[in-house]
């Protein structure tokens, strides 16, 4: 690839109102991030918001980051975990990953930002995966966006 040649792209949702359905407790149970509806500007890979994950089109490192705001819903209170993995659930980013408090009843907004690099090869996939680290508590990710841009 040229030097001139910048490689990026990115997958976002502005207000999701859909839960992000857990299912069991901790990491055994991770959750894909379903709900991006957006295919953001992207040259040298491609974000495809119907499977929910970025492909990388060239090996490099990549800076890769993750906005989110998390919305507490009625229920009890939870602990969650959002990381970015590699090939659909295969393969952790070990840099890409934060934990964030939310307490019962609902109607409080959080945010959570991830961001790191990673190196990815060809044909990889990145995804954003939630987990439950207290109960089987759903949770709403409402505003989204996961970037990708190669650093190397």
């Amino acid at each position: 690839m040229p030097r001139d040649q910048h490689t990026y792209g990115g997958i976002s949702i502005v207000d999701n109102a859909t839960a992000t359905v857990i299912s069991g407790i901790g990491i055994a149970n991770k959750v894909q991030f379903l709900f991006f509806d957006t295919n953001d500007p992207s040259q040298n890979t491609t974000p495809d918001h119907t499977s929910d994950d970025i492909t990388i089109d060239d090996t490099s490192d990549y800076l890769v980051t993750v906005s989110i705001t998390i919305d507490s819903i009625a229920g009890a209170a939870a602990t969650y975990g959002l990381f970015c993995y590699i090939n659909n659930g295969a393969t952790a980013v070990p840099n890409l990953h934060a934990h964030r408090d939310m307490p019962a009843g609902g109607g409080v907004e959080g945010s959570i930002s991830l961001s790191g690099i990673a190196t990815l090869t060809a044909a990889d996939t990145i995804e954003l995966w939630v987990v439950n680290e207290t109960n089987t508590q759903n949770v709403i990710l409402s505003d989204v966006t996961m970037s990708v841009v190669s650093v190397g």
